[in-house]
């Protein structure tokens, strides 16, 4: 049977002891800061496309090699919203994807509409696609991934499952616009 005065300083140690880990759990740094859209609105060109498969004997994919250059960038508004447009080599027309933007001074991340999912796929993304600020003019997303690849491409890659890889998009901003 444990006394009074050796009661005290156990409850005081325990107490001591339930701080020191509730301090350490803690996340003591700022979080990032978010910038408003401003900062990073402007029309964006993707110089760069890639899907790169962890399994050998699945070609990668360039997407730049697919797609009319000309016809596909990235616009974000002064609003927080996006316009991805796009066009496939020999289409006649062009895809859009609409969506929301949040920005932080490290990261863009970008939240489609639901009925964009499926155009999404063709081009290997999903619905949130977050981007590093690499600088003020690129954004960069690079991240192990599962794609549909016959999403991208029925007749290459049709029959075969979903495949783990890397994705990797870079965007340069073309021009700043104020909305």
């Amino acid at each position: 049977m444990t006394s009074r005065s050796t009661r005290r300083p156990l409850a005081l140690s325990l107490l001591a002891a339930i701080a020191l880990v509730a301090f350490v759990g803690c996340d003591t740094t700022d979080p990032v800061p978010t910038v408003e859209p401003e900062e990073v609105t402007g029309t964006y060109d993707f110089t760069q496309f890639r899907f790169n498969p962890d399994r050998s004997g699945i070609v990668g994919v360039n997407l730049l090699d697919t797609l009319v250059v000309d016809e596909t960038s990235l616009r974000l508004t002064d609003g927080g919203e996006f316009l991805l447009t796009f066009q496939f080599v020999g289409e006649t027309f062009d895809d859009r994807i609409r969506g929301t933007f949040e920005a932080t001074s490290e990261e863009v991340t970008l939240t489609a509409r639901s009925e964009d999912v499926d155009l999404l796929g063709a081009l290997l993304l999903s619905q949130g696609i977050t981007f590093q600020r690499e600088s003020e003019d690129v954004l960069r997303l690079s991240e192990d991934r599962t794609v549909d690849l016959e999403a991208y491409d029925e007749e290459v890659y049709g029959g075969i499952e979903p495949q783990p890889g890397q994705l990797t998009v870079q965007l340069q901003l073309r021009e700043p616009t104020r909305d």
